[in-house]
């Protein structure tokens, strides 16, 4: 390193003077009007004016009277940077300072990129404040900001300094923690065949997930960030993580398992998530991403039966993180609810005034996807999402149970201007983790911290599915899991987009979705039955409880779709489906008719489907099915008996019994079932 040496008095002297000129025409700067520059068409602000700081110090100052500490931030208007050219070098000098994964993702962007947001703060400014007398906690060039800890004689000290833009108070949120339910050794309900899954297989089968693992897509090569309140890193399911970082921000280690000075359930929260996210513990859970790199957080303090939130630690993991070159976050925590005036109102949750959630916004311009829960606030007062979920470039996850209604606890939207939320929901009751009471235990439990890391893990692997071909940027995945996802064309403020399926999202099915509603009242309808078959493929599905259905479609070709209930007339659909794409249907049902059996479509092309109705959806039908054909002249061209308990409705391919192919023209088809009869004219149209 060369190394220089000033030997002349005279020279020390004015460099000594020259250094003082340069930091005094610093100071000396004028703030109080912006300085604005552009780069490549973008309008870049190096100064941004002070704002009126005399309320907020004020209601601070009230705030603080009984205590000698307080934490707040301070906003900066500048990075002593002046002037486009001093820009354009920091630029350069700051994207050379970024990790290799860190501009591998930024890359698939479609550009290198850094911008202001990136450059460091000055230290000078840091050690102006320290000097005052202040403690640094963090800083964030992000926002531009720093935190200190501090004695209120000194607030306005800070403010009168000529680079000081704004000040507030770190905001801290006090919310109750996700209990666990119960341990689980053996669940009788939802396991796989398998037995790879245990009781996880349902979780992760409502989205699709095993598929995806049966096509080698278990996370490999994507990076995902957790923030949590700590990790029992020890659990057996953890075995097979690949943990590459960790980082205690209680603490200021390296240690995120509990430690001396950590409450006794520290870190309860973050092994259940963990586990939900990442775990592998064959035949009592697999995470959707159990093979991805795993960057670890310990963000929240546990004091006793709740979790403090201090905003300014979730800030500083979210500027580390992405520098470490995640890709996906996972953050089971949020801001809003707060027992005194240290916390956010509904009003910000307007998706620019919450810190964590302007942060969360600049991480997805930086090509990070954010998974945020949506808050268990539904039937308490506060009631709606929470910060940072409140972002429009976030995935706010709520929370269902294994009904497919919303849980009763997870927040819904709109946010404060308006905005559905929360994205996307997945199963958050009775979720299969981590027991953070024993590393060989499994337990189960609620909330929408355990969505979060399902839809972070799910989204992992659609992730990872597009290193392939053509890479999916942040906001592309976001908008892939939305649009494939079972509410993509009716989203509301309870389930977002709804319930996201893998294999419609890495495009390996095309899609079936629609609503069926009673066409006297408008009401949708539940339980109705869906038959869909082509020349390869037969299968059968049910509304939900809102009416609503998602069908799969693997293998492109033509396909009907019947929907039948008892007492209605089945309406039909066909048409062709192709991978990738998909198909909305909004069936009114008829009517109510006597039939009891049904004959569709008619007329029919390739294929006739009939069948009988049952006297309710648990009704199985129990006598044959039989059916006689005979064409124009008369003739009887086919003929079948059907165990209708087994095979209901009968799919007729239009063929004699000896295999010939018939030709178009009119038919009479005769169906009799017990006691009823059906007798119709039909018409083969090739």
């Amino acid at each position: 390193m060369t190394k220089y040496f000033i030997k002349q008095p005279e020279a020390l002297i004015i460099f000594l003077l020259l250094t003082v000129f340069f930091s005094a025409s610093v100071f000396a700067i004028n703030r109080t009007e912006p300085i604005v520059v552009y780069d490549d068409g973008e309008e870049i602000e190096l100064v941004t004016p002070p704002v009126s700081m005399e309320s907020k110090l004020n209601e601070i100052e009230r705030s603080s009277i009984n205590t000698n500490e307080i934490n707040i931030w301070v906003f900066f208007t500048d990075k002593g940077i002046f002037t486009k050219e001093n820009y354009i070098d920091k630029k350069s000098e700051t994207w050379y300072n970024l990790s290799e994964r860190n501009m591998i993702r930024r890359r698939r962007l479609g550009y290198d990129k850094v911008n202001f947001t990136d450059i460091p703060i000055p230290g000078s400014y840091i050690e102006e404040i320290t000097g005052q007398g202040a403690n640094l906690r963090y800083s964030s060039r992000w926002l531009n900001a720093a935190t200190f800890e501090i004695d209120p004689s000194i607030l306005r000290d800070i403010a009168d300094l000529p680079f000081v833009r704004d000040i507030r108070s770190v905001k801290v949120s006090r919310q109750i923690l996700d209990k666990p339910q119960r341990k689980v050794k053996k669940y009788k309900e939802g396991y796989d065949d398998s037995n790879v899954y245990g009781g996880s297989y349902y979780q992760l089968s409502i989205m699709g997930v095993p598929e995806l693992h049966q096509a080698n897509l278990h996370g490999e090569g994507v990076l995902i960030g957790i923030f949590d309140t700590g990790f029992l890193t020890s659990h057996n399911a953890f075995d097979s993580i690949n943990i590459i970082y960790t980082w205690d921000y209680i603490q200021g280690d390296t240690v995120v398992d509990n430690e001396e000075g950590d409450a006794y359930n520290q870190h309860n929260h973050g092994t259940n998530t963990l586990g939900t996210l990442a775990g592998f513990f064959e035949g009592e859970l697999v995470g959707p991403a159990y093979k991805a790199d795993i960057a670890i957080f310990k963000t929240e303090q546990v004091d006793a039966e709740t979790v403090w939130q201090e905003e300014d630690r979730w800030v500083r993991a979210i500027e580390k993180a992405e520098s470490l070159g995640v890709d996906i976050i996972s953050s089971s925590l949020g801001y809003g609810t707060s027992d005194g005036d240290d916390g956010y109102t509904y009003m910000d949750m307007d998706g620019n005034t919450a810190l964590t959630t302007i942060a969360a916004d600049i991480a997805a311009s930086k090509n990070v996807l954010v998974v945020t829960a949506a808050g268990n606030e539904r039937r308490n007062f506060w009631h709606y999402i929470i910060a940072p979920g409140d972002g429009d470039s976030v995935l706010t996850a709520g929370a269902m149970d294994s009904a497919g209604t919303y849980a009763a606890f997870s927040s819904p939207g709109p946010t404060y201007d308006g905005r559905i939320k929360p994205d996307l929901s997945a199963l958050g009751m009775n979720v299969v983790c981590a027991s953070p009471e024993d590393t060989n235990a499994i337990t189960r439990s609620n909330g929408t911290s355990f969505a979060t890391p399902l839809l972070a893990g799910t989204a992992a692997l659609v992730l990872q599915h597009s290193f392939s071909s053509d890479t999916l940027t942040a906001m592309e995945l976001l908008d892939t899991l939305k649009s494939t996802a079972d509410q993509w064309y009716e989203p509301d403020n309870d389930f977002g987009w709804g319930r996201p399926h893998c294999l419609l999202a890495t495009g390996n099915a095309g899609g079936v979705y629609g609503i069926v509603k009673d066409a006297s009242n408008g009401l949708p309808m539940e339980e109705v039955a869906i038959h869909f078959h082509s020349d390869t493929l037969y299968g059968q599905k049910y509304t939900d409880e809102r009416g609503r259905f998602l069908i799969p479609v693997e293998n492109p070709g033509l396909y009907t779709f019947c929907f039948s209930m008892p007492g209605y007339s089945p309406a039909t659909r066909t048409v062709t489906v192709t991978r990738n794409e998909k198909v909305e249907f909004h069936i009114d049902m008829a009517v109510p008719v006597d039939e009891k059996i049904f004959i569709y479509p008619n007329p029919f092309s390739d294929s006739l489907v009939v069948g009988v109705y049952p006297d309710s959806v648990d009704t199985i039908p129990q006598d044959d099915l039989s059916m006689w054909v005979w064409n124009a002249a008369g003739q009887l061209v086919f003929e079948k008996h059907v165990d209708i308990q087994y095979v209901n409705p009968y799919i007729w391919r239009t063929k004699t019994g000896s295999g010939r192919k018939l030709g178009s023209g009119i038919y009479i088809i005769y169906a009799e079932y017990n006691k009823f009869t059906r007798k119709e004219k039909i018409a083969l149209i090739r």
